[in-house]
Formats: structure tokens, sequence, C-alpha cells
């Protein structure tokens, strides 16, 4: 037994911590079966074990002592940027990059306005002074995808991921990380065969080429073959970028297994919060965001007026499909423009419609200073369109979707195949849950005359001030990230400090068919996954009030996401932390929930996280 009162190594009481005392004995008898454990400083002394798990592998509780090791530790300081032009000479002149470089060249101002304002707010004692190093892996602009994204982006082609990428990669270089880009497996190749050939399966790597590694899920399947049967050593330190987000159920591949779930795009048994989305869609992931470009000044406002008009949110002629009815009941109480690429000839845009064609930013920003209505026809889903419209002064119609309209079927067939069980409520749900009145309205697009009756509503009533919401901005997103990056970490066990503090805790109950997720927006809160250790107790059963009988803690073929939950006199634990879920419902149990507050604007933070 470990002497915890030893001057030398001063551990703390384990009587709680079981895990932790096996892992001890294993660790034991087991030190030299692999000359990893001596590269550590193991030597087989109580000492250099417990502080080996306690530091490299987390599974016991920390002692504030450093382990003697040849583990590198990056100490350069972390220096906010004031130009763009070591980013430029990083990206090199790869044509993938050329949209990217576009809009960072755009954008490179506001950037670096926001880099000063972060500076001035926040005393920068209380931010993390080292640089990360961070790779950056754009699987999607491979061309062993075959995508052609790159190609497609200057021909209507989706943009939302290359946003994206383009943002994150610009708040990373103006934080003062040290930033490396690629899309090349080639190149990937070579940069990680060096620290894996030599490395052991049994031991976390000592050095490798970075300290975090954001990713997508094409990267994700180039480097598990770049790394084989090591992949599980790269693992914690990658963040995924992934638009839609992977909801635990479908992350955990046994459990998505036994639930029968096709989606290919599941299944790697990360930590669900690894998963970085475009919007807070579950908070089970990761809001990593975007920003939403401002392409004219207040001051350059104030020279446009606002018309009585209603623009369209369809860029694309088949968008525009069985809407007959609906665009028809709004040009009779308004003007009807829209922006629909003409390159073929269009079949469903009603000849009435002035139609301006795809417009360039500058254009279209200008175009919506004018206008009042920015028109949702039920698809696309959750696009930064909306919120550019809202920024500009334009109130946005938001088409719900009850569950017996073709266009809910219509949203969950889209979603089906994805990651995630979510289904769809309207159109753009953030919108709605986080922006709200005056700004935007849910219509329902079969009751013409409601429709009318709004957009007259609108025209008659004063302007609507334009709206940016704050984790939509340069400032907001360099606010969040800097904090992300400061203070996820994934390889640290359940011994780690929590992040968000866990006095923002607060919990809820579901009724018989909630999810957690609805069960804390119901309360004006947030689901906050990190906090289920701290609710998953036999104690916090009786701290609820809740009487349990019985105590269960299902095994791997029983257990489900809904857990910790109760049920007349039974109460069960979860037994497999990668299914502690906001957003997954299997059981009529009554879920327990953790819920926390959140900053308006800057939903990814609690009140006290800054």
């Amino acid at each position: 037994i470990i002497q915890s009162n030893s001057a030398e190594c001063p551990f703390p009481d384990l009587d709680s911590h079981s895990t932790c005392k096996v892992k001890i004995a294993w660790m034991r008898e087991m030190w030299k079966s692999d000359s990893c454990y001596a590269d550590w400083g193991v030597d087989g002394s109580d000492c250099t074990i417990y502080h080996y798990l306690s530091q490299v592998e987390h599974w016991c509780p920390p002692t504030g002592k450093n382990i003697n090791s040849t583990k590198s530790v990056r100490s350069k300081a972390k220096i906010m940027k004031q130009n763009f032009t070591e980013l430029f000479k990083i990206l090199g002149r790869d044509i993938q990059y050329k949209w990217i470089k576009m809009r960072m060249r755009r954008m490179q101002g506001s950037w670096l306005e926001a880099a000063q304002s972060l500076a001035a707010k926040f005393d920068t004692g209380k931010w993390k002074k080292k640089k990360a190093s961070v790779l950056l892996l754009l699987g999607l602009l491979a061309k062993e995808t075959g995508f052609k994204i790159a190609d497609n982006a200057f021909k209507g082609g989706p943009l939302g991921e290359l946003v994206q990428w383009s943002d994150l990669i610009s708040a990373l270089y103006v934080l003062g990380h040290e930033i490396k880009v690629t899309n090349s497996v080639e190149q990937l190749t070579e940069l990680f065969t060096p620290f894996l050939s030599s490395a052991s399966s049994n031991c976390p790597i000592q050095a490798k080429p970075y300290d975090i590694l954001y990713t997508d899920i094409s990267g994700l399947k180039f480097l598990k073959h770049v790394a084989g049967n090591k992949f599980h050593l790269l693992q914690c330190e990658i963040r995924v970028v992934d638009s839609f987000g992977t909801e635990p159920e479908f992350n955990h591949a046994v459990y998505a297994g036994r639930k029968q779930h096709s989606s290919q795009w599941g299944k790697w048994n990360f930590n669900p919060k690894q998963f970085n989305t475009m919007f807070p869609h579950t908070p089970d992931n990761t809001f990593l965001g975007f920003v939403i470009e401002k392409h004219i000044n207040s001051t350059l406002a104030a020279t446009y007026k606002k018309e009585n008009i209603s623009l369209v949110y369809g860029k694309l002629d088949t968008f525009w499909q069985g809407k007959e009815e609906y665009i028809n009941a709004i040009h009779e109480v308004s003007p009807v423009h829209a922006t629909v690429e003409t390159s073929e000839e269009l079949n469903h845009v009603p000849p009435f419609v002035i139609n301006h064609g795809v417009l360039p930013g500058f254009e279209l920003h200008a175009l919506l200073q004018r206008t009042k209505v920015f028109v949702g026809m039920g698809f696309p889903y959750e696009g930064p369109a909306p919120l550019e419209a809202i920024a500009n002064g334009a109130v946005y119609l938001n088409v719900r979707f009850s569950k017996s309209s073709p266009l809910y079927e219509k949203a969950a067939s889209f979603f089906k195949g994805k990651p995630t069980s979510r289904k769809l409520t309207s159109q753009h749900p953030y919108t709605s849950t986080f922006i709200g009145y005056p700004h935007v309205r849910d219509v329902d697009i079969d009751n013409l005359d409601s429709i009318k009756k709004v957009i007259t509503e609108i025209f008659e009533s004063p302007e609507v001030e334009p709206y940016m919401p704050y984790e939509f901005t340069c400032l907001g997103m360099l606010e969040r990230l800097g904090l992300l990056v400061e203070k996820q970490d994934f390889c640290q066990g359940d011994e780690s400090p929590i992040w968000p503090p866990v006095a923002a805790l607060q919990t809820v109950q579901t009724d018989d068919q909630q999810s957690c997720m609805e069960a804390c927006t119901l309360k004006g809160l947030i689901c906050e996954p990190a906090y289920f250790p701290y609710i998953n107790l036999h104690t916090h059963f009786a701290k609820e009030g809740i009487t349990c009988d019985t105590f269960k803690v299902p095994d791997g073929t029983k257990v489900e996401i809904d857990f910790p939950a109760h049920a007349d006199g039974t109460c069960y634990i979860q037994s497999d932390p990668l299914l502690y879920s906001c957003a997954g419902r299997y059981t009529t149990l009554l879920h327990i929930c953790p819920c926390r507050n959140y900053i308006k604007g800057q939903v990814a933070l609690c009140k006290d996280c800054l």
C-alpha cells in the first residue's frame, strides 16, 4: 500500500480511487514489460509508478510534483499577431487555399482589430501565455477525397466548411499560436512517421509534432490510415471540425452497432466534445462557430434606406419548387427579390421575381441593407445567410416544421445517415432560440393569411435595428477559441479540473419524453455534459430527494444514453462515460440532467467562465 504521508511522495488518500489502486498494483508487477515505462521515468518504486499514473496516464489524482521524463515542454510566449504576412507564407501558393486566402485578406483588418480589443478587455494574466503548436489538416481539400470543394467554391458550391476553416486558422494565428496547415496525405505521412515508428502502443508518445490537431472526418480517415494500430496514441489531442455534429450514440461504436445506426460518419469513440460544430446544435459537442463577415460599416449603412421589399433566401432554382403559393402570397403585399444562380433555365422562379443573380458579398449586403424581410423557404438548413440578413437589419421569416408536414419529413430525410438524431423544428432553430423577436418571426408556410399579416406588420412598424450575435463576431470567436484551446484537455483523466467551472451546475429532470437538452432549454439553461460525473453518483439521487430502493449499474449490453435516471424506486447509474448524452433519448425513465447558465450571445461560455 502506498504511504500517503511520505514526505517525498505526498500522495492523496486513495480510498475513493479504486481504479487508481488497481493500476498501481498492475504497474508494480508489469512495469518492466515495456521499456516505454522506464522512458517516462518509472523505476519500479511506488513514487515513480504513482507519478506516471497521475501525470501521464491520468488514472490517479494529481500530486503537483513533476515527473522526470524527456517529454518536451513548449515554453515560448504567446504573442498576438499584428499582421497576416506570416500567415500567407504558411499557406503558400497551394491553389486549394485560394478561396480561404481571399476571405482572410478581406477580413484581416477585422481580426487584428478584434485582437487588440481582446487584449484590452481581459487581464492577460488570466490567459495562457504559452503558445500551442497546432496542426491543421484540411482533409476536405486533399486530392484523395475527390470532393473538388476548392474548385466549386467559385461556381456556387457550398462554402460553409471553407468559411469555418478560414476563420479557425485566422483566429488561431491571431491569438499567437504556432500553426502548420496541410491538406497533403503525403506530407502527413512524412510528419508522423518519425514519431510513430519508434513509439510503443502501451505508453503515450513523449514527443509529437503538435499540441493540438484540428482536422475533419476525411482527415481523420487519412490519419487513421497513416497511424495504423497506433492511432489511439494520437486521439486525445484531436479536434474534429464537424459541421452538423456527432452525437454520443453515433460516436460510441458498440452502442451505434447495437442501435443499428447506419451512419458511416460516426463510431470514433472520441470524447463527444472533441467534435466542433458550426452552430450550437447539441451541447454534447463543442460549439466552434465562425464569423459573419461585415461588408458594410455603420457609416456606409447610414446612406442606405430601407424599402418595403422581401428578399427570398434560395440561390438555386430547385429550392423554389413547390413554393408557388407561398411566394405568390408574399408578392400580394410586397415586391419579391431574389439572388438565384442563372447558369441554367429557371423553371420554378415566378416571372414577377426581381432576380439579381448570385451577388458578391458587398453587393449582397447592400441589397440586404435595403431589404426589410428576408424570406426563408424551409431549405437550406442552418446556413449563415439568415444571420447576415439580421446583421443588416432585415427580419428573417423562419419556416416552422410541424411533425405532420412534408417539410419535417424532408428535414428528417436530409439528416438520415448523418451522426445525429436531431429533428429540426424549423429551417434555422438557432435564430429562434438565441435571437428571436423582433429579428426573427417563425411562420407556418401553409398559413398564407398569417404570412401576409406578418409582412404587413413588419412594413408598418419601425425599422428593426441590425443585430449580430457576439459569438459570430471576430472578437467573440477569439474569446471563445482562446478559452477552448486553454481549458479543453481530453488527454487528462477524470481527476483533471473540470471546465466549465462546476459552480455553474444546476440540475433538472426530464419528463418521460424530453432529452436533457430540451429540459435544460425550457429552464433557460444549457445542458453541460462535463458535469455528468458530478451527478452520476449514488449520493446525488439522495441530494435530489429521489428515493432509490435499488441501484442498477447496467453492463455494456444494457446501458443507455439517458442514464443517470430513475423510475419507480429504481435508480440507474451510467457505467460508460462516452455515453453521457444531452441529446439522446431511448427510455421513458426520468433522466437527471446537468445544466448551466450561459452568456447571452456567447452560448459556449458560462457566466463564470471568463
